[in-house]
């Protein structure tokens, strides 16, 4: 009796250490600054193409609007001259 109350606490100890597969964290604390520093790579990628996105977005805007001036000042211009 007593030894298959160790051999259960024995086996429940060896299945809290071993990482869960259905929840898909990695708990193995050899492997966990790699996975930190994975994660952190790709946060830094991601921030990387919203940056460049944003920038493009900021570029074509300000294009715009230059185009935009030039079509009032051609207005303008066309109005004076007419």
């Amino acid at each position: 009796m007593i030894g298959r109350l160790f051999r259960g606490r024995s086996n429940l100890r060896q299945q809290q250490n071993k990482p869960a597969a259905s929840d898909g964290i990695n708990r193995d604390p050899e492997r966990l600054p790699n996975s930190t520093q994975v994660l952190a790579a790709s946060i830094a990628r991601d921030l990387e193409l919203l940056g460049s996105i944003t920038a493009k977005a900021e570029l074509d805007m300000l294009t715009y609007l230059i185009d935009l001036a030039r079509v009032e000042a051609n207005r303008a211009a066309g109005s004076r001259a007419g």
